[in-house]
């Protein structure tokens, strides 16, 4: 057998911006002996300047919008399912830190805080309307919540949760913002590049027709749930989401491993085209 090279750890040492204390962040990364670190610092430093490692980017966005006098004064309120996954989670920080209040809905009781959460139970079709309305008029919907596409192998019992899980949902939450007193003037809710189905290399548009796979019915049906919303004079958005990239799980998560281990390449072709959220 011969043996495989050790990993090494790449090491670059910048000091943290806008800081009067002269903190020093450094930034550890593996790399493989056949892979190339050129790039490393490049990374560091762009990220840097957009502040996403340093936190920068906050107080210059608030300063912002506190230096906007048509802004300085404007809350919106938002109601978010799903915001306990990736992307949710990353939505609401962004959005309570430019001072948005923020709803999240919320399946299990033990969630439930004084303020902030409406509890509801997209399989039993039930929301908890009084304390939905205790809120008051919703300027947004944003709909997340679904059975994750990669948590299980796609048996046939796997696949009726998967689609289950966003039928149901969608239609719950559809109907219950169409029948509120003062409707909410925008409803986000995710969908999936799905819905093309495999179209090879292909440019696709939201004019294009769904595929014939079974994300592809999946996601027609899917949209079709927002109808009431729509019907209600409500502004709908079917948002066909494509992969989401994130050390903390998704699909990256599961394609590091062989990196881990020092055997990472290219995967598959190579030729595969997303588009992704990070």
């Amino acid at each position: 057998m011969i043996p495989r090279p050790p990993a090494r750890i790449v090491q670059e040492t910048r000091k943290k911006r806008a800081s009067s204390s002269g903190d020093e962040i450094i930034f550890s990364i593996f790399c493989h002996p056949a892979g190339c670190p050129d790039g490393v610092p490049a990374v560091i430093a762009y990220r840097e300047t957009t502040g996403t490692l340093t936190g920068v980017d906050l107080p210059v966005r608030l300063s912002a919008r506190n230096r906007d006098p048509n802004r300085a004064h404007v809350m919106s309120q938002i109601l978010i399912s799903g915001a306990s996954g990736m992307v949710g989670q990353a939505l609401c920080a962004s959005l309570e830190s430019d001072g948005h209040q923020v709803i999240r809905l919320v399946r299990n009781p033990s969630q439930l805080s004084e303020t902030g959460t409406v509890l509801w139970s997209p399989v039993d079709q039930a929301i908890d309307g009084d304390t939905l309305k205790s809120h008051g008029r919703l300027d947004a919907v944003v709909h997340l919540a679904g059975e994750g596409i990669a948590a299980a192998r796609w048996s046939t019992t796997q696949k009726a949760r998967i689609r289950d899980s966003r039928i149901v949902g969608t239609r719950l939450l559809a109907n219950t913002i169409a029948g509120l007193p003062e409707p909410p003037g925008t409803l986000v809710s995710a969908s999936a590049i799905g819905f093309y189905g495999d179209r090879g290399d292909d440019w696709v548009e939201e004019s294009d027709q769904p595929g014939d796979m079974f994300l592809s019915d999946l996601c027609r049906d899917w949209e079709s749930e927002t109808d009431p919303a729509r019907q209600a004079g409500i502004r709908v958005v079917n948002h066909r989401i494509g992969v989401v990239l994130s050390k903390t799980g998704g699909a990256l998560q599961k394609m590091l491993l062989p990196f881990k281990l020092g055997f990472g390449g290219r995967v598959g072709s190579g030729r595969q085209f997303w588009s992704w959220i990070t």
